[in-house]
C-alpha cells in the first residue's frame, strides 16, 4: 500500500500534484493510457457504462475522418495537416484503450492476437497466389480480398 509521501492524492501540500502523477510514462503506452483512465475513474471521471464509450469512439473517429477529409478537400497532403491528424488518431487510440479497460481486455494481448491472425491470413494469401503460379502484384485488390475472405472461412 503506498504511503502518503508517494501517493499524490493523500499529500497535504499547498502545491498541487496531479493524481495522474502515479501513471508512469515509462511503461507501455497502451498501459499508460489505461492507467490514466483508471486513476481518473477512481476520482469519478468515468462513464457509467460502456454505451457512452462507444459513442465517444464514434465521435473521435468522425473527428479523425474530418481532419483527413480537410487535407484532401483543400488539396493539401495529409502531412500538411499531420499534427491535427496525429492528435485525432491519438484520441481514437486513447478511446480504444478506455474501451479495453471497460471490457477488461488486455489491449496488448488483443493486438498481438490480431497481428498473429493477420500473419496467418496473409500467409494463406501468399500460398494461394503461389499455387496459382502468380505473384502478389499480379492480382487485383479485389482478388486478394477474395483470398482473404477464403482464409477467414477456413478459420485462419
Amino acid at each position: 500500500m503506498p504511503d502518503q509521501k508517494n501517493d499524490p492524492a493523500k499529500q497535504n501540500t499547498t502545491e498541487h500534484i496531479s493524481v495522474l502523477t502515479g501513471a508512469s510514462d515509462e511503461q507501455d503506452l497502451m498501459k499508460t493510457a489505461i492507467s490514466l483512465q483508471t486513476i481518473a475513474a477512481h476520482f469519478g471521471f468515468d462513464w457509467p457504462d460502456i454505451a457512452p464509450v462507444f459513442a465517444k469512439l464514434d465521435e473521435e473517429i468522425q473527428e479523425l475522418k474530418y481532419e483527413v477529409e480537410q487535407s484532401n478537400i483543400s488539396g493539401k497532403n495529409a502531412l500538411d495537416n499531420r499534427k491535427s491528424i496525429e492528435d485525432e488518431l491519438g484520441d481514437v487510440l486513447f478511446c480504444c484503450m478506455n474501451l479495453a479497460r471497460f471490457l477488461k481486455v488486455d489491449p496488448t494481448q488483443a493486438l498481438q492476437s490480431t497481428n498473429n491472425k493477420f500473419k496467418r491470413r496473409f500467409g494463406f494469401i501468399e500460398s494461394y497466389v503461389l499455387q496459382k503460379g502468380k505473384k502478389m502484384q499480379d492480382l487485383s485488390l479485389e482478388e486478394l480480398d477474395k483470398a482473404w475472405d477464403l482464409a477467414k472461412e477456413k478459420g485462419l
